[in-house]
């Protein structure tokens, strides 16, 4: 969408061509993360011919290198569309299953527990980044849905708890996500924070918006 607005000489305040390209595949978003530092959770890609071809492979190769629960992610699309939790072989089947009908690569990750999802924006102005008041979306399972975020939260300001209370969680997502923009060029992220140890883990990044 990007190469064709600007081919079109339309002004807009989209992140550019490679980090628009580049967030919307998260195992290539997670490599780039990882090479300026920033602590991501592991990941096993499944392709869906190697899936098909080799299922009983692919299963084992998950269990030995993540076991359960896991988490399953189309790996090209956002909205929490195609998305599982599984917490053995046959959900993680299913899973795999649904996530192919959206895309032929999918990424596999451990499923995170206790952690915290803090989201904010962010632009850059007079060679300054700007980062928006931190928000905490709450959690009615582990993770959230479309629905969740389009159809349950929409206009709903009691479904949004603001992080400014804890001014150190705040300190920390805001500092991560100047990082994330000036090495990225992103616009907009999600970081998910282990409670332990205020450890950062991305579960997922968005430089669309």
């Amino acid at each position: 969408l990007y190469a064709i607005i600007k081919n079109c000489s339309i002004s807009c305040t989209s992140s550019g061509l490679f980090s628009s390209a580049l967030a919307m595949d998260k195992e290539f978003t997670k490599l780039a993360l990882k090479g300026i530092g920033v602590a991501c959770l592991s990941c096993v890609r499944i392709n869906r011919d190697t899936f098909y071809l080799q299922r009983e492979h692919v299963f084992s190769t998950i269990q030995e290198k993540l076991g359960f629960p896991i988490i399953i992610k189309p790996a090209r699309l956002g909205s929490s569309i195609g998305i599982s939790i599984a917490k053995t072989v046959d959900e993680l089947e299913k899973g795999l299953m649904q996530a192919f009908i959206y895309d032929s690569k999918v990424i596999v990750e451990k499923a995170l527990v206790g952690f915290r999802e803090i989201n904010c924006a962010a632009y850059k102005r007079a060679g300054e980044v700007v980062v928006s008041e931190c928000e905490e979306p709450i959690l009615n399972s582990q993770m959230l849905s479309f629905n969740d975020k389009y159809k349950l939260y929409s206009g709903k300001s009691d479904t949004i708890i603001g992080c400014i209370k804890n001014i150190e969680l705040n300190t920390q997502s805001v500092i991560c996500h100047k990082c994330f923009y000036n090495s990225l060029q992103c616009l907009y992220t999600v970081v998910s924070l282990y409670n332990r140890r205020m450890k950062h883990h991305i579960r997922h990044q968005s430089l669309r918006k």
